[in-house]
């Protein structure tokens, strides 16, 4: 959860706390901040912890399917639902969902595309904010619900919008091309089409996620009914997975 007395972290056009964070503490001086960011990151990439946990694991089958263990380089469009709040106030408004797809095939002419469609979109809840039908003719469209990091140990670079996706792609080692500004945007973690002149750092990923996942975020275990930290909610959903 977080509570924000500033503005929020979806909304680029005006300050948060979040960015107030990342523009002005001083990670250098926190070591054992630094430390619980990187552990917290390895372990989350280890257990593929994700906004979403429910879906399943890429397995050899979904692999053979869309050939992902191919030797050709592989980019993956991450789609969003339509009328998202991070898309009015991500700063989008000189891109088209067109302009986001032409720059992922045109700046990668020996890559395979594909593009992910979101689990809300899958199940019936919301619409896509790309159009599914005309993307089918320029990339491999993967439509099962599947566990996002463990996709994106499969790809090499992301597109997105503002999709908090995107950041999980860097934890997971892939180059991520943003074309709006979400709040990982803007501190040179990530390729940027649209400019923020409010953040003014250079950062590192593992300092962007001490400030959103451990500085800016409360935790708390439904389970045990208890505020708690990152380690424990980890802990918790791999659990819970078992169960």
């Amino acid at each position: 959860m977080v509570e924000d007395n500033v503005g929020i972290y979806y909304d680029a056009t005006t300050p948060s706390k979040l960015e107030n964070i990342l523009n002005s503490y001083d990670f250098s001086a926190d070591k054992e901040l630094m430390a619980d960011a990187k552990r917290a990151m390895a372990y989350m990439v280890e257990h593929n912890i994700s906004k979403y946990n429910s879906a399943p694991l890429v397995d050899e089958q979904i692999v053979e399917k869309y050939e992902l263990n191919a030797v050709q380089k592989r980019v993956l469009l991450i789609a969003q639902t339509a009328g998202d709040a991070s898309l009015e106030y991500g700063m989008l408004s000189a891109f088209t969902t067109d302009d986001m797809l032409n720059a992922a095939i045109l700046e990668n002419p020996d890559a395979k595309i594909y593009l992910k469609i979101h689990p809300d979109v899958l199940s019936g809840k919301k619409k896509s904010d790309i159009d599914i039908a005309e993307a089918k003719k320029h990339c491999i469209i993967i439509e099962e619900d599947l566990n996002p990091l463990s996709l994106l140990k499969h790809f090499d670079k992301v597109y997105t919008k503002t999709s908090g996706m995107g950041f999980e792609a860097l934890l997971a080692g892939c180059e991520c091309v943003c074309f709006g500004m979400p709040f990982y945007a803007g501190w040179s973690v990530t390729t940027d089409k649209s400019t923020c002149t409010r953040r003014e750092r250079k950062l590192s990923v593992e300092e962007v996620f001490a400030a959103a996942y451990i500085l800016y975020t409360r935790y708390y275990n439904p389970y045990k009914k208890r505020d708690c930290d990152i380690f424990e909610v980890m802990q918790e959903i791999v659990k819970r997975r078992k169960i």
